[in-house]
């Protein structure tokens, strides 16, 4: 049997505070968890893009603005990134939409530090070095027809 030497404070006179401790560990982990889910769930919805937004055009239209726009180049394809908002405190990267030459909408991530962009052939596109850094009107004015990137 352990003996706890004496002490000035009554709680820990005893193995009581270990159990004080632990249940004042659930009690606020039950308040916090759904806190988290809720903020984590919010932030997603947040940077979801509608399912009407197929080009870069109406993109533009219905989302906040970007943080930043690039080119990228993968073999001979030329893809543009928009970077718009971290979604929570818990993401390590902002969001990442990723549309083609033409200006057609391809995949997004909630997450950019994750690499997590669906399809896979996308995956890479965000750690590529970034050809050109545009603002919207430039990347507006490039993908309309008979210009290219």
């Amino acid at each position: 049997m352990l003996k706890f030497r004496e002490s000035r404070y009554p709680w820990r006179q005893s193995r009581g505070w270990i159990w004080w401790l632990f249940w004042s560990a659930c009690i606020l982990s039950v308040g916090l968890v759904p806190y988290v889910a809720f903020q984590l769930a919010r932030g997603r919805h947040r940077v979801t893009p509608p399912s009407d937004a197929t080009s870069l055009e109406v993109f533009r239209q219905q989302m906040p603005p970007p943080r930043t726009l690039a080119i990228v180049a993968q073999e001979d394809k030329r893809y543009i990134l928009w970077y718009g908002e971290k979604t929570d405190t818990l993401a390590s990267g902002p969001a990442l939409y990723v549309f083609d030459s033409s200006g057609r909408f391809l995949a997004w991530t909630p997450d950019s530090g994750d690499a997590s962009l669906k399809p896979v052939e996308f995956a890479r596109l965000q750690y590529l070095e970034v050809e050109k850094k545009l603002s919207l009107e430039e990347a507006l004015r490039w993908v309309r027809p008979g210009h290219r990137l």
